[in-house]
């Protein structure tokens, strides 16, 4: 029962972080391409 708790919380802290982890990397990868070609 423990384990389930903990891999339940621990799926949930993957999702709040991952997302935004996405989300800054690609605006990052964005922001990149954008002062490449502006060179």
């Amino acid at each position: 029962m423990f384990a389930l708790t903990l891999l339940h919380t621990l799926d949930r802290v993957r999702h709040e972080v991952l997302v935004p982890a996405w989300y800054w990397g690609l605006a990052l990868c964005d922001g990149a391409a954008y002062l490449l070609a502006r060179r």
